[in-house]
């Protein structure tokens, strides 16, 4: 791939600027012309597929992230028409450091794209020690395996997995008598937050049905918002349930203690 190191960092300086509001911000168009995405969300296309690198989300509290991590940890988030044999069409990554948390989404622009999105976030999620989800254990994961195995292409088991959903119904589920364990209500009882407006997830299917119908990126951009806010709802409670059990990770930084060892 031709430059692509220095085109990623050049995103990365954009969506800053935008986060910021130090980068001039473009008109918004009629609404009747059809609007590319590269003109709404920090992407770009790479190797048969859209590459974005979102900020943070405004308006959402900043993770708390300790200077030191055992492991390479990344949260990750999977958008699609639905469960198998549905296809996917959105990666999400979000990657831990004590900098922060540096967002990846592998997006298909078509269902044709599926599996160059597979193949490049399978790399990424490769290189990760410690893989964070919601409900991964039982929804992203298996689409990902499911789809990776229906275009018979390889697919590799995470090294370690943690689906904090898990961990919110063991240890706060009773103490905040939560009425469910939805990852908003997580965000609400857990981390005391309430999410800036967003779509529900019911709404994904049909927005993505949209953008193929029409080819403008507008009903994207609601889609790739709701994967970012997924993504730093999932650091932030990961970084609170490190701080409040203390052996979710042992002393010698593996994962695996009594309180997860079902999770993988």
């Amino acid at each position: 791939m031709s430059n692509g190191r220095d085109f990623r960092a050049k995103l990365r300086e954009v969506a800053r600027a935008r986060a910021r509001g130090d980068a001039p911000q473009r008109p918004r168009p009629p609404a009747d012309s059809v609007v590319p995405l590269e003109q709404l969300w920090p992407a770009a296309r790479e190797e048969g597929f859209w590459f974005c690198r979102p900020e943070w989300p405004e308006g959402y509290p900043k993770a708390d992230i300790p200077k030191k991590l055992p492991r390479l940890c990344a949260a990750f988030d999977v958008e699609s028409m639905g469960r198998t044999p549905k296809p996917l069409f959105l990666v999400g990554l979000g990657r831990i450091s004590p900098r922060g948390v540096e967002f990846e989404q592998y997006l298909a622009g078509h269902p044709d794209e599926e599996p160059a999105v597979l193949q490049a976030a399978a790399r990424a999620l490769a290189e990760v020690d410690v893989l964070l989800s919601y409900n991964g254990r039982t929804f992203d994961l298996p689409i990902i395996r499911d789809r990776l195995r229906y275009w018979r292409l390889p697919y590799e088991e995470p090294r370690r997995h943690v689906d904090l959903l898990w961990l919110v119904r063991k240890h706060y589920k009773e103490k905040f008598n939560m009425p469910a364990c939805g990852l908003a209500d997580a965000e609400q009882f857990v981390l005391g937050l309430r999410r800036p407006p967003d779509i529900h997830s019911s709404q994904v299917p049909e927005l993505y049905e949209r953008f193929l119908k029409i080819g403008d990126a507008r009903p994207l951009e609601p889609i790739l918002n709701h994967n970012v806010y997924d993504l730093a709802a999932t650091t932030s409670l990961f970084m609170k349930i490190l701080k409040e059990i203390p052996d979710v990770f042992s002393p010698s930084g593996e994962v695996g203690s009594v309180e997860t060892d079902d999770l993988f």
